[in-house]
């Protein structure tokens, strides 16, 4: 299982107050494992289940939330030291005994909110509500019931919304220009871009779901990952799939995707300097779409 942390991409601070965008933002094509979760008396790492959708996801200081997720969003943990697993947005908690660790599943509930996930070493409380889950094996005797869960201290939750890097990306397609790193785990619309360049040159990031051509999503998830590194091989940016930057929207591989794209302003190579000139005329564009998106948000609604 592939280990990544997730972390909110592109984000600006000018924008704190933007409305979230659809609940696929967020969409797992692969199980994902994000790393050192604390939580009541354990910190451990979790694993977000293939096929969750969300607005958002983030993993910041420990701290792990979700925001606005699908109707199947599973959260599971195979550290043995985790005893329960619980969702909690400050108005509806959901927790499961984590009877087989790595098996059994915490659904977060799809109810609108920001949900803190955290492992415990405590067992769910009668009044926390069920969750459903999978434990897997045979049949038996019920556990006995657990003591009550001791809250602990609730972390402030970084709840950003998923914007693109730059204004210039706010409508990215198969032609953007792309001007930042992209790796596992970033999310924005310039991902999307990726995708659809990636299929449209045969480079297909999936056959069919999320990431397939038309169904492209904002998520870099292993598919995501696996096509850029076939690529890279083919244009000889990498020279294998386990060399450093493979699977990675470098400099290099970013250069050649605009080289390809046509773009207006092409991203200088490793080493050089772009022409002062397309520079300028690059943030006066950039500031331009800036100025004209602040004028939409000001406006009366």
């Amino acid at each position: 299982m592939k280990k990544y942390l997730i972390i909110p991409a592109g984000v600006l601070a000018l924008f704190a107050g933007t409305a979230m965008a659809a609940t696929n933002d967020f969409v797992a094509d692969g199980d994902f494992t994000i790393e050192s979760v604390s939580g009541t008396g354990v910190t451990a790492n979790l694993t977000i289940l293939d096929g969750s959708t969300a607005n958002s996801v983030t993993s910041n200081a420990g701290v792990l939330t979700v925001t606005n997720p699908g109707s199947a969003f599973k959260m599971t943990g195979s550290d043995a030291n985790i005893v329960s697993l619980q969702a909690d947005n400050g108005s509806e908690t959901s927790c499961v005994n984590n009877i087989n660790p790595g098996t059994t599943y915490l659904q977060v509930p799809e109810s609108a909110g920001t949900y803190t996930i955290t492992p415990s070493k405590n067992g769910c409380s009668a009044s926390s509500g069920g969750s459903s889950s999978s434990s897997g094996g045979g049949g038996g005797t019920p556990p006995p019931p657990a003591p009550p869960v001791v809250p602990a201290t609730p972390a402030v939750p970084v709840v950003r919304p998923v914007t693109p890097a730059s204004p210039a990306l706010a409508r990215a397609s198969s032609r953007a220009f792309f001007n930042r790193l992209l790796v596992a785990g970033s999310v924005g619309d310039d991902v999307k871009g990726l995708q659809q360049f990636l299929n449209g040159r045969g480079f297909t990031v999936s056959q069919a779901g999320p990431g397939a051509p038309g169904n492209e999503t904002k998520f870099f998830g292993p598919a995501t990952r696996a096509a850029v590194i076939k690529f890279q091989l083919a244009n000889g940016i990498v020279q294998s799939a386990t060399e450093a930057g493979a699977g990675h929207v470098g400099p290099k591989t970013r250069a050649k995707i605009n080289e390809l794209n046509g773009a207006a302003f092409m991203a200088p190579a490793v080493g050089q300097l772009a022409p002062v000139g397309s520079l300028q005329q690059n943030q006066l564009n950039q500031l331009l779409q800036l100025l004209q998106l602040l004028r939409q948000l000001q406006a009366p609604r």
